[in-house]
C-alpha cells in the first residue's frame, strides 16, 4: 500500500505499518532500513500536543547492535518515506532496542521470543532478510501442511 493508505490503516486499526529498504554492501544485502508508521496514543489524551501518528526510522546491519534511529511527526516525514510501499502489521508498536533483524521479524508477526533465537530455516531467514516479508520456503510449507 502507498504511504497515504498506510496512514489510513494506522489511523483506523491503531496498528503499525512498515516499509523496508535493503542495505547492500557490494551487491549483497547486509542490513535494512525500516520506516514504521505508528498510531500515537498520546493524541487521544492531548490532541493539541500530539499528532495522530508518527514515523519511526531504524537503519542498520543485521546482527549488529548499533542501529540508527529517528522519529518524525507528520509534517517532518521525509519525501523518501512517503514514496515507499508499506505493509500492514498486527503490532501496535515495536521496541527499537533490538537488533534490526529481530525488529523486522516482529513486524512480520513473529513473536519477540521466537525472533530473538536464530533457529529459523536458513531459506526462510534469507527470504525475510532480503525481501522484508515473511515467506516460507517450499520445505517449510510442506512441513506446515
Amino acid at each position: 500500500m502507498n504511504f497515504q493508505q498506510a496512514v489510513n490503516y494506522v489511523m483506523q486499526s491503531k496498528m503499525a505499518a512498515f516499509a523496508f529498504l535493503p542495505k547492500k554492501q557490494e551487491e549483497i544485502i547486509k542490513g535494512c532500513e525500516l520506516f514504521i508508521l505508528t498510531y500515537c496514543d498520546m493524541h487521544e489524551e492531548e490532541p493539541d500536543e500530539y499528532p495522530e501518528y508518527n514515523l519511526q526510522y531504524l537503519g542498520g546491519y543485521y546482527y549488529d547492535s548499533s542501529i540508527e534511529e529517528g522519529s518524525y511527526w507528520p509534517e517532518e516525514i521525509p519525501d523518501e518515506a512517503k514514496s515507499l510501499s508499506y505493509f500492514k502489521t498486527f503490532e501496535k508498536s515495536i521496541d527499537p532496542g533490538n537488533e534490526i533483524q529481530i525488529t523486522l521479524k516482529q513486524l512480520n508477526g513473529i513473536p519477540l521470543e521466537e525472533a530473538r533465537f536464530d533457529e529459523d530455516c536458513e531459506d526462510c531467514e534469507k527470504n525475510i532478510l532480503e525481501n522484508g516479508r515473511l515467506s516460507l520456503c517450499e520445505d517449510c510449507i510442506l512441513k506446515n501442511n
